[in-house]
């Protein structure tokens, strides 16, 4: 089957001669998937021209958004065979994936630019990946970043420690919540990704997996602190639980610090995750309330999230905005959206019991902007 755009128009003279003609990409369907891997080129009608280089399996072409919407696609291209199709594209970046029927393929990108860039050449070079000298600097600011708000976590560590010494409930609830606050602003929500191996999810983790699930004690950190804070109301419980979460935290100096976040290939390409996982660890968990033990937080840890991914964004803009005009900006203005909607629900209420309307646009700012940063890894991909 094709699925195509409606690209070509029809008329004659001066007017005929505007019309936009079609572009042509070549793609070769190889036992590797798609060949090239990354592709560039200017919007407007494109048409792709598809062979089938001699692998001995029937294979396809497709062009999905980044969400996976497919685009258009030709099917049963048979060894040697070639195909088509026609598509209109916008400025943007895309999904090709060439699967080879009935195993499966790799996947390529293609990079859609607008007027700004004169030529598929430039927008080649651009979308070419990123050498990891590029991320140093952009790493040491995070690096940074972590630190400062490590020392702002432990001094308010302190004073949940001296709240609960006090006896004093409320007190300890609001100097968790700000300490907890601070440690989500790192990116770290539930141990998220494997950041900072074992030890995040011992100070952020829930109970989920845990033998005897919060009775276990493997079940340390913020969360359980929240538990004996708002369903048990057990100070003592709290004050030792506290302990041993600034212990956790306290171990995370910076040479720690630096040998979870090292300049190796792979770490600097899992680094660059965090732009869009952060915020869909916030969408996983906290829209679900798959982590309230009692504090009933999700919409402030949601806040925090979306501080941290735009911290990420920040350090990693001047890598991203040639490659993409304009994602930074669209996605910076998204997650201001966030903070709006989420301002415009009733404090210390869970999303489950807002009313439809403010549940229905919080979801809908998040899922925007987790849709403009899905093509973050991809552009910063470490060659």
């Amino acid at each position: 089957m094709v699925i195509a755009a409606t690209v070509a128009g029809c008329g004659s003279g001066s007017h005929a001669s505007r019309v936009p003609q079609p572009k042509v990409l070549r793609v070769a369907l190889t036992n590797k998937g798609c060949s090239p891997k990354r592709l560039a080129a200017r919007s407007g009608p494109t048409r792709f021209l598809v062979k089938n280089s001699g692998t001995k399996r029937v294979s396809e072409l497709e062009v999905l958004k980044m969400n996976g919407v497919l685009l258009g696609e030709r099917e049963n291209i048979f060894s040697h065979e070639s195909g088509s199709f026609s598509l209109r594209l916008r400025p943007g970046h895309y999904i090709l994936a060439c699967p080879l029927l009935p195993y499966g393929g790799g996947d390529g990108t293609l990079v859609v630019t607008g007027a700004r860039i004169r030529d598929a050449a430039a927008a080649i070079s651009l979308a070419a990946r990123i050498l990891p000298g590029q991320l140093y600097r952009p790493l040491a600011r995070y690096r940074g970043y972590v630190a400062a708000l490590l020392a702002t976590t432990r001094t308010q560590l302190a004073t949940l420690a001296l709240r609960l010494r006090e006896g004093n409930l409320d007190g300890a609830r609001s100097a968790w919540l700000a300490a907890h606050l601070s440690w989500l602003r790192l990116g770290q929500d539930d141990g998220a990704y494997g950041a900072f191996g074992n030890l995040g999810n011992r100070i952020d983790g829930t109970a989920d997996g845990d033998p005897g699930t919060t009775s276990s004690p493997s079940f340390t950190g913020f969360h359980r602190v929240e538990l004996d804070l708002w369903r048990r109301h057990d100070l003592a419980a709290a004050r030792a639980d506290t302990a041993t979460l600034t212990r956790l935290v306290a171990s995370l100096d910076q040479r720690k610090v630096d040998s979870d976040l090292p300049r190796t290939k792979d770490a600097l390409n899992s680094w660059v995750l965090r732009c869009h996982e952060i915020l869909e660890d916030a969408q996983r968990d906290s829209l679900s309330q798959n982590d309230n033990y009692g504090s009933n937080t999700d919409l402030a840890s949601i806040r925090a999230d979306a501080d941290a991914t735009r911290e990420m964004l920040s350090v990693l803009a001047g890598l991203i905005e040639p490659r993409a005009p304009g994602l930074v900006a669209t996605a910076k203005r998204q997650l201001l959206a966030i903070d709006s909607a989420l301002a415009a629900a009733p404090a210390s209420t869970e999303p489950a019991n807002l009313p439809l309307r403010t549940r229905q646009r919080i979801n809908a700012t998040v899922g925007a902007a987790l849709e403009t940063l899905a093509p973050v890894s991809e552009l910063m991909e470490v060659a």
